[in-house]
């Protein structure tokens, strides 16, 4: 609803916009969606009125694919489809047609995992459209909105999850 909101269509409104987002960042912070990761050791976390800083962890995540499988084919170039959710799962046409291009998961990975994937996804877009819908009050001499997704210190995120 909030990316519709932010997009041209005849009823669009800077306030219908704002209303969306607003919702949006609500349900999240409701859902402590940008908390998922709190309790891991190697999340970054970000102090408050701080600057921001990540210590890169010892191990890594798995990868969803093996080193190999982005060696290209044939030549020059990149075969980053191999990563992608058209390649990785074979239902993507059926049910998800526009996201075949989209990071797929690890293949290890159990429902709870990709649900978690997934929030940390919705977390991140709802950070790039709040940062935008921010960008635009500040070239409009408005006074942009303290969003729950915008502040560093309301989110712990796995870092290189592989993705």
């Amino acid at each position: 609803m909030a990316l519709f909101e932010v997009s041209a269509h005849p009823d669009n409104t800077v306030a219908r916009a704002r209303s969306a987002i607003v919702l949006l960042d609500n349900i999240i912070r409701s859902l402590a969606l940008t908390a998922l990761d709190a309790h891991d050791p190697v999340a970054s976390v970000f102090v408050p009125r701080s600057v921001p800083s990540v210590t890169l962890p010892v191990a890594s995540y798995p990868s969803p694919v093996t080193p190999t499988a982005l060696q290209p084919t044939g030549g020059a170039g990149c075969s980053c489809s191999a990563l992608s959710l058209g390649q990785n799962w074979s239902l993507t046409a059926k049910y998800t047609p526009l996201w075949g291009y989209t990071a797929a998961w690890p293949v290890e990975w159990d429902e709870s995992e990709i649900r978690k994937e997934e929030s940390r996804r919705l977390v991140w877009s709802a950070l790039s459209l709040a940062s935008a819908h921010n960008s635009h009050d500040s070239a409009f001499s408005e006074v942009p909105l303290d969003f729950h997704v915008i502040q560093p210190h309301n989110v712990s995120q796995v870092r290189d999850s592989g993705i």
